[in-house]
């Protein structure tokens, strides 16, 4: 049964993070014609604003999936239910707070929106006051979705999510058609988001009916969810500062219409990290399960598997989007769009590739009790994307947020070096085998783009069959490289046992 969940929760999650992009792909060059730089570009920060203000939740849904997948096991709902209703109770709290506080400060956020014009300045401030009860709604959602994760079942979340998304984004263009912009939009995500919360709530209600959501504080339960959930939440601001403050910053100093350009790139570059990290979710309960158990064999090897898969995919999309990056945009936006942006599409894929090093790494560590750990290294991760960033936006313009990207990869390799020399002691031979293939087959990749300009594609079909055709390669290559001693060896291994059971 533990495998099968396992599967489907990654099959759901893979499909998941391929019908998004999808969507996002059809409508991305609709709604920027449509909108305009500017108004995309803040559309998009708005977007980025609802990430950086959910975090206000203290990390508390993640002591949910944390203690009450470990309850589960045991059937301990008493204890569950105490860490539930004090979650749902603070969360709460939190959700109407930020509700109210962000309606009276809406005005006060357009310094983020450096030289818009009159028009876009109004519609920003009606938004982000509607804004406020998006991230209210999604900070009490996050308790409804963590009972879901404690049941390890993210297949129920990644459907969710797909309808959610694949709605969403055809009502926005439908909106924007009818003349709609900001304004609409937001309240399209407010909607959304209540209808999503209400059904995770249901499901939830449906995995466990003896689980109590009415909200209690208990100050026992509060040492125990923000004993952990302070860590956790931590990190959450670790990866927000990670994932949305080069918005920010770029929005802030250069303008949204800068923003609009930047997200369209960063759209296509950022699925390489998010697609791996979304399908690898499943892994944090999986270590902490293994852990508990006491099953440290098995631990082992979920991650040595786990990180293999992770470098195989990512070099598989990577490596072809890298080499088609101009044509890429010229077939999806358009030829003077790809003209302007197609090298900050490639420094962006460069930059996201290499901060998928340490994803598994990520979940290992919040699964084996070393979050305090995770915590400062996802930190130092940030700080130098954060810092790199300032430095480097008003220096080089848009390429220097991508370029800030790659700071935090030395970091990743040394979380990895602590796990698998110091907890698992497997020496040299994963960390060396996952990254050498991939860097020497960039580095080459990197050489020919320079010398010659790289391949072509004219038309979509074209495209579409050559980046099939250049992925199907490196899948190739690269699994032989990552995979390929392993099967030989197990396969001397029989041949070995086979001769000694002969020759007795």
């Amino acid at each position: 049964m533990g495998k099968t969940r396992d599967f489907k929760n990654l099959t759901y999650s893979s499909i998941e993070f391929i019908v998004n992009p999808l969507i996002t792909i059809l409508i991305t060059p609709l709604l920027l014609k449509m909108l305009g730089a500017e108004f995309y570009g803040s559309w998009i920060l708005m977007g980025s604003l609802v990430a950086i203000l959910s975090v206000t939740n203290l990390g508390v849904s993640s002591s949910v999936v944390k203690f009450g997948s470990a309850y589960l096991e045991t059937q301990d709902y008493l204890s569950f239910n105490r860490v539930l209703r004090f979650t749902m109770a603070l969360c709460l709290l939190i959700g109407v707070g930020t509700t109210v506080l962000l309606y009276l400060l809406g005005p006060s956020l357009l310094f983020l929106f450096q030289n818009v014009t009159g028009e876009t300045g109004e519609q920003i401030v009606a938004a982000t006051r509607v804004l406020g009860a998006v991230v209210g709604v999604k900070i009490i959602s996050s308790v409804f979705a963590a009972v879901c994760m404690a049941h390890h079942r993210y297949d129920v979340l990644n459907k969710t999510n797909m309808l959610v998304n694949v709605v969403t984004n055809l009502m926005s263009v439908v909106l924007v058609y009818f003349g709609f912009k900001l304004l609409g939009l937001v309240v399209l995500m407010l909607l959304m988001s209540v209808g999503a919360a209400g059904f995770q709530y249901m499901i939830g209600r449906r995995l466990s009916p003896e689980l109590n959501y009415t909200p209690r504080w208990d100050r026992e339960a509060s040492r125990t969810v923000l004993g952990y959930g302070m860590y956790s939440w931590l990190q959450v601001i670790s990866s927000v500062i990670y994932t949305q403050m080069d918005r920010v910053i770029i929005s802030s100093i250069l303008g949204p219409a800068a923003l609009g350009i930047y997200s369209v790139c960063m759209q296509l570059a950022a699925k390489l990290h998010e697609i791996p990290a979304a399908a690898g979710a499943f892994l944090f309960p999986k270590f902490s399960s293994l852990r508990e158990s006491g099953n440290m064999e098995e631990l082992k090897k979920v991650y040595i598997f786990a990180n293999k898969i992770v470098i195989l995919a990512v070099t598989a999309l990577s490596v072809p989007m890298f080499l088609y990056a101009e044509s890429i945009l010229t077939v999806w936006i358009s030829p003077e769009f790809a003209a302007e942006a197609f090298t900050l599409l490639r420094l962006l894929i460069v930059g996201v590739a290499s901060g998928t090093v340490a994803i598994v790494a990520f979940y290992y560590l919040n699964g084996t009790e070393y979050v305090k750990l995770n915590t400062g290294i996802n930190f130092g991760t940030s700080a130098a994307t954060l810092l790199g960033s300032l430095l480097l936006v008003p220096l080089l313009g848009i390429p220097g947020a991508a370029f800030s990207r790659m700071l935090g990869f030395p970091i990743g390799v040394g979380a990895r070096v602590f796990i698998e020399f110091r907890l698992m002691g497997l020496k040299l031979k994963l960390l060396l085998g996952t990254l050498i293939p991939p860097v020497c087959l960039f580095l080459l990749s990197g050489l020919w783009v320079f010398w010659t300009g790289g391949p072509s594609a004219g038309t979509l079909i074209s495209l579409l069959l050559q980046l099939a055709a250049a992925g199907t390669v490196v899948l190739i290559l690269i699994g032989v490289l990552l995979f390929g001693m392993d099967i030989l060896s197990l396969r001397i291994g029989r041949l070995r046992k086979r001769e000694r059971e002969e020759a007795v």
